[in-house]
């Protein structure tokens, strides 16, 4: 691979904050450090990604196709490192209930120490047996579905049209819902931005919203001149009831693949 998982991360982090000193904010690093990763990755890939837009930050063209499937690759890894855990959790249900395999010898476990906010992705071999199972925010699989929707939708959108794909409503509110769980908040600007769409369709869908109670603007207490806008609690919770049919659903499409038996034939 001619790049690593944290120069992914830093560099997504500059496309989303709009600057190297923003996204060193949430990094909990240095400007100059947020930098010098960024323009490693750049000199790896080939690629120039990011040009100055008056005092912002924006990915070039090249750039933004790049970060786009660099976010579905960490999406990827995260849902590996998840599928780790699971499998060390099993492995130890076994041990615990008798159920051993052959001996070969005493095994090695694998743990993935990639930090949130960055660090390179280490397969560290253990010897001192499964570690305790990580603690796992039952809201994750759903923040990792909305990325692999928006992921999805961008690249259909490349390959078909946005003017075909384009659906800016459901965009602007997964979009909303990854931030509010990553802490982030979100200004009326960066929320019409998440829309694959013409800016007026953006705040039309942004009206419509917000008249039926999915979302609500406060005061930026930081800025009193900019407005946030953030999720109700009744629109979190019918995006939730949503994200939990898309992964039943293909849950059951797994066990099927799995069972080789479709579940309308099952029992």
């Amino acid at each position: 691979m001619p790049f690593e998982l944290n120069q992914l991360r830093y560099a997504l982090c500059v496309s989303r904050h709009g600057s190297f000193g923003r996204a060193a904010d949430v990094l909990g690093t240095s400007e100059t450090i947020v930098e010098n990763i960024v323009s490693a990755l750049e000199t790896r890939v080939g690629l120039t990604l990011f040009e100055p837009e008056g005092e912002t930050l924006r990915p070039t063209a090249h750039g933004g196709e790049f970060l786009q499937d660099a976010e579905h690759l960490l999406w990827r890894a995260d849902q590996v490192s998840l599928r780790l855990a699971d499998a060390r959790s099993a492995a130890r249900d076994d041990t615990v209930h008798g159920r051993t395999h052959q001996n070969l010898g005493e095994p090695q476990s694998f743990v993935q120490a990639l930090p949130p906010g960055g660090g390179r992705m280490h397969l560290v071999p253990s010897c001192s047996g499964p570690p305790d199972p990580p603690q796992v925010d039952p809201t994750q699989r759903y923040v990792d579905l909305c990325r692999a929707i928006l992921a999805a939708r961008k690249r259909a959108g490349r390959a078909f049209g946005h003017d075909l794909i384009s659906d800016p409503a459901s965009e602007m509110l997964l979009d909303l819902y990854v931030r509010e769980h990553e802490g982030l908040t979100t200004s009326i600007t960066c929320f019409w931005g998440a829309a694959s769409s013409a800016l007026g369709t953006a705040r039309r869908s942004l009206t419509m919203m917000e008249r039926r109670g999915f979302i609500v603007r406060t005061g930026d207490p930081s800025d009193g001149r900019r407005a946030l806008v953030k999720l109700t609690p009744s629109a979190r919770e019918l995006l939730e009831e949503c994200f939990e049919v898309i992964l039943c659903s293909a849950a059951l499409s797994v066990d099927e693949v799995a069972t080789g038996v479709p579940r309308r034939l099952a029992g």
